[in-house]
């Protein structure tokens, strides 16, 4: 990655990367509930903007310190081919011995998001003003509130310096995705692709990091520089979800196979 790109860590998640949970609840005077929520970014959004911007070689986890309250991790990214790190750490996420794994994991996955954060990853997010959730009875989420019922709610909507930059398209309309692999996550991870993805044994993760890599492997084997110009945006997007949707017809090919052979 050239050290000219190292902004493009920084830039807002499309707001189905982000996670929320609420951080106080309570009664307004006349009864109805309400809630302050933060969002937050999964460990696995911020591997895919790692992979994206830097190429899944230009970066990687350094060996984590063990301490006794928690881990400091270490994230290095190439800039320029040379190596930049960066340190953090978090509090083991529960009480911890020498046999709990689960809670050095916990750590570690909390010293990387931390450590990412130094190079801009998801900085925005620590800068918003108050957020209110949007409760209703169809909401998406529920919380349980002071007086002991739950609530359902939906996140609330982002001011526009939190979202994505959307650039103007030729009709003056504006996309809503901003580059093609941002679309490629969007469309994984819906409903309908999501259950083929379960029945195939995959995750939404894991089939746009291996979409993805595929995808960039064949770029690095381009014989040249023109046949990766070529490669328009619109073009590398289908050219994804083509292999995602070949490599699941081949999943469920193999696995009918498989029954037959057992029958």
């Amino acid at each position: 990655m050239k050290a000219e790109e190292l902004p493009r860590l920084a830039e807002p998640f499309p707001p189905s990367d982000l996670e929320w949970r609420v951080l106080r609840s309570g009664n307004r005077k006349d009864g109805s509930p309400w809630a302050i929520v933060i969002p937050y970014i999964d460990a696995r959004a911020i591997v895919a903007r790692l992979n994206e911007v830097c190429g899944p070689a230009g970066w990687w986890n350094e060996r984590p310190i063990a301490t006794e309250k928690g881990v400091i991790q270490g994230v290095t990214i190439l800039v320029d081919e040379k190596p930049i790190t960066r340190w953090d750490g978090a509090d083991y996420t529960r009480d911890h011995d020498d046999g709990d794994a689960s809670s050095f994991k916990g750590g570690c996955t909390g010293g990387f998001k931390r450590a990412t954060r130094m190079f801009g990853i998801g900085d925005y997010l620590c800068h918003l003003d108050t957020l209110f959730a949007d409760i209703r009875e169809e909401g998406k989420f529920k919380f349980k509130g002071k007086d002991g019922a739950y609530h359902k709610w939906n996140p609330p909507s982002l001011p526009d310096h939190a979202l994505p930059k959307r650039e103007p398209q030729s009709n003056g309309q504006k996309p809503d995705i901003i580059n093609p692999f941002a679309k490629f996550r969007t469309w994984v991870h819906g409903d309908s692709m999501k259950q083929k993805l379960r029945e195939a044994g995959w995750t939404a993760d894991e089939a746009i990091a291996a979409a993805i890599g595929h995808q960039v492997e064949k770029l690095q084997h381009a014989v040249t520089a023109e046949d990766i110009r070529k490669s328009t945006d619109e073009q590398l997007y289908k050219e994804m979800c083509e292999w995602l949707q070949a490599e699941l017809k081949g999943r469920a090919s193999t696995e009918r196979q498989g029954k037959e052979v057992f029958a």
